[in-house]
């Protein structure tokens, strides 16, 4: 992936919301439409996504999404809770779904760089330069010590208030 797509897809976000999370922390985040007219700006028509797998529980829907970026391919799991009226019928499996699958949208796109502001300013840099490259492990390592990070930076991983539901994998 060129430098300018790079730039065009690292570029920070300016609309982050926040909502309530677990344990009374707050969750910062972009909505779908955003991420969907980021990667549009960066990548022009060179991008799809579709879900892989579903799997509705009783009180959950988790998709596996796959986003692909020319010939970078890109997978993550993205969940929801079933909405339920007050008397406990399921409202709408189908908008259940595509809350999940909006979720492993923006979830495989923050491993293009989208959003990455979303899980710390120092990681940033690196992780753009790893994903341009395709770089992973040891390669994202090397990267980030090369954009300067320090070797704390590059060591650990950092997360935002998240369920367990929204790691990523990568296949």
């Amino acid at each position: 992936m060129d430098n300018e797509k790079m730039r065009l897809l690292t570029r920070p976000f300016s609309d982050i919301k926040s909502r309530p999370g677990r344990n009374g922390q707050a969750i910062q985040y972009v909505e779908g439409h955003a991420i969907v007219q980021r990667l549009n700006e960066a990548l022009g028509g060179d991008w799809s996504f579709k879900v892989l797998e579903h799997d509705v529980r009783e009180g959950e829907v988790i998709v596996l999404g796959e986003l692909r970026a020319g010939d970078l391919v890109k997978q993550a799991f993205g969940g929801s809770e079933v909405t339920r009226t007050r008397d406990g019928k399921v409202v709408s499996l189908a908008d259940d779904l595509k809350s999940a699958a909006t979720d492993a949208l923006k979830k495989a796109a923050t491993l293009l760089g989208v959003a990455l502001q979303l899980y710390g300013v120092e990681r940033a840099a690196g992780d753009a330069q790893c994903a341009a490259a395709g770089a992973t492990g040891a390669g994202r390592r090397r990267a980030r010590r090369a954009a300067g990070q320090s070797a704390d930076a590059s060591a650990g991983r950092v997360h935002r208030q998240a369920g367990p539901r929204q790691r990523p994998q990568q296949r």
